[in-house]
């Protein structure tokens, strides 16, 4: 464009051309907003929207679901005048929008259409839908919301406590609920059932394991006692003994005897725990940890110890880079030290051993460990801590005894203890019967 009279290329009479460039884009979005929560504000006051029984949730929920796509593009929904409706929404309501100009119906294709009267509304209107859906939606309806946009995943239904606690809301407030959240409630309960119905069944197993090891260990006794001259009765009646003793414990009798009875029955109580967190009892996983540690294993035993909740410092402070520093090593990314709160949990107090590992592979859980480990299927090295397995291994075996791997936090809280030591066995510095 030349120049004119007034002033540079582009300007006009003096003054300059104004562009695109020039609008500030946020007050638009701003009034767009303000423009759209005032048309439903308008509509819900209208009588006859409210006589169909149209309330916020649905129309925003129109919005947000049928004049606008999951991609955030303008959706045209069919009027239907038979129904009385435009997809979900009452024709009253939708009139009402329609002489606020937030939307407009053309005749096509034999009927009539309805649609935002201009894409510059789908964002302003995605963004006051999103600050208003979290606050003013119940638990239950925020999280069926997130199971249905996550394709119906049942790792999203609630479970226990969350379930009872959604179910009383759902009860007291029925014309709340939409016919996806009611679905949603539907899902939760019939999973709820099967865990329930699972836990029973592992419940009776337990109960039926426990009367039959009795039944079982008696009659040995009665086989051990009729042929215990021999020397094969002899070794049946050793077996029997060790495995009273395990029964006696669980029913509350002491313990009587020597050091390897006592590592099988805390072994043997370690494993009904863990089968009890398998199933999600965790009650009962708590009271065998609980009974095995009541035995006061040696420290080479395989047991889970119990780390209260609370805080605790975690990174390194002047005392471990003293320490680092002696054996080449740098802290630096353990710093600074700062306080971290966790919820109790259990740990396993020595690594994983061959033998516990080897019990994983046996049910057709885990992986057998790389080759490297060639001590993995050795009778004689069964105790020693298993090799040769990967993280993905690691993590199976985890959830195969019902729990998981520790986190970050979890590992050093337990390695420092609750007094914030600074080894494993205390302060005192390191020897070679301590590291071992």
């Amino acid at each position: 464009m030349p120049a004119s009279p007034g002033g540079a290329a582009g300007d006009e009479a003096g003054g300059r051309v104004i562009t695109e460039a020039d609008l500030p884009l946020g007050h638009i979005d701003q009034a767009l907003t303000h423009f759209y929560e005032d048309a439903l504000a308008e509509v819900l006051e209208d009588p006859a929207a409210q006589a169909a029984g149209t309330d916020e949730r649905r129309l925003r929920t129109w919005f947000d679901k049928e004049l606008i796509t999951a991609e955030g593009i303008r959706n045209a929904v069919a009027r239907n005048e038979q129904t009385g409706r435009t997809g979900s929404l009452a024709n009253a309501a939708v009139d009402r929008l329609a002489r606020r100009y937030l939307v407009r119906t053309e005749l096509r294709a034999g009927g009539a259409w309805v649609e935002l009267v201009h894409d510059r509304f789908v964002e302003p209107i995605r963004a006051s839908n999103a600050a208003w859906f979290p606050v003013h939606l119940s638990a239950l309806q925020r999280q069926a919301a997130l199971w249905d946009e996550q394709g119906r995943s049942s790792g999203l239904l609630l479970r226990d406590a969350a379930l009872a606690e959604a179910e009383a809301w759902a009860a007291a407030n029925p014309k709340e609920l939409q016919p996806d959240e009611q679905e949603f409630l539907a899902a939760c309960r019939q999973a709820q059932d099967a865990v329930e119905r699972e836990r029973r069944q592992s419940r009776r197993i337990r109960i039926l394991g426990i009367v039959a090891g009795v039944v079982a260990m008696l009659a040995i006794a009665a086989a051990i006692w009729a042929w215990r001259t021999t020397q094969t009765a002899e070794k049946s009646a050793n077996l029997a003994n060790d495995r009273l003793r395990q029964m006696r414990v669980l029913i509350g009798a002491d313990l009587e005897g020597d050091p390897e009875v006592k590592r099988s029955t805390v072994e043997f109580l370690t494993q009904l725990g863990e089968a009890a967190a398998a199933a999600r009892d965790f009650t009962s996983a708590e009271a065998y940890f609980q009974r095995a540690l009541g035995l006061k294993p040696d420290a080479n035993t395989p047991v889970y110890v119990h780390v209260p909740a609370g805080e605790f410092v975690m990174g390194a402070g002047t005392e471990d880079d003293r320490i680092a520093s002696q054996f080449g090593g740098d802290n630096s990314g353990e710093r600074p030290q700062h306080p971290v709160t966790l919820d109790d949990y259990w740990i396993m107090r020595t690594e994983v051993t061959n033998a516990q590992y080897l019990r994983c592979v046996d049910a057709g859980t885990c992986d057998p460990p790389a080759d490297s480990n060639r001590r993995y299927a050795d009778a004689q090295f069964a105790d020693q801590p298993v090799t040769g397995i990967t993280w993905f291994q690691a993590r199976d075996y985890a959830n195969w005894v019902g729990g998981r791997l520790p986190t970050e936090a979890e590992w050093e809280k337990a390695c420092r203890g609750t007094d914030g030591r600074t080894y494993p066995w205390g302060n005192q510095e390191p020897t070679g019967d301590l590291l071992n």
